[in-house]
C-alpha cells in the first residue's frame, strides 16, 4: 500500500509542479504588471516544491526500509541506488532540504561511496537546521 501512495504522490507533485510553472509563465506572458498574481504564483510554486520534496524524501525512506537482513548484497545495492535517487529528486526540488542530505550521505556510505557522502554531510552541516 506504501508503494501505491508513494507512487501516486510523486505522479500528482511531478503534475502539480508543471501545471504551476506553466501558470506561472502563462502569468508573466499575459499580466506581467499583475504583482498580486506573480506573487501568488510564487507563495504556491514554494510550496510546490516543499511538497514534492517531501514526498521524494519519504520516498527514499520507504526504499531504505525495505532492505532487510535476508537481501542479498545485489538487492540491497539497487534498494540503496533507488532511495537515493529519490533523495537527489528532493533535493531538486529543494536545495536547502537538510534531511534529505543528511539520507543521501548515509545511503551512500552503506553503498562505500564515502566521498559522495562526505559532500553530503557537508552540504548539510551548512544548512539551517530547523
Amino acid at each position: 500500500m506504501a508503494t501505491v501512495q508513494t507512487s501516486s504522490s510523486k505522479i500528482i507533485c511531478k503534475s502539480t509542479f508543471v501545471a504551476i510553472g506553466e501558470w506561472g509563465d502563462i502569468i508573466e506572458r499575459d499580466r506581467p504588471n499583475d504583482m498580486a498574481m506573480r506573487l501568488t504564483t510564487s507563495i504556491i510554486m514554494a510550496t510546490i516544491r516543499e511538497m514534492c520534496a517531501h514526498s521524494y524524501y519519504m520516498d527514499g525512506l520507504f526504499e531504505e526500509m525495505r532492505i532487510s537482513s535476508y537481501f542479498g548484497a545485489q538487492i540491497k545495492t539497487k534498494q540503496l541506488n533507488t532511495a537515493i535517487e529519490r533523495y537527489s529528486e528532493a533535493i531538486n526540488y529543494l536545495k536547502v532540504f537538510r534531511p534529505a542530505y543528511v539520507a543521501r550521505a548515509k545511503s551512500y556510505r552503506e553503498l562505500g561511496r564515502i566521498d559522495l557522502a562526505i559532500a553530503d554531510e557537508k552540504k548539510a552541516s551548512e544548512l539551517p537546521v530547523k
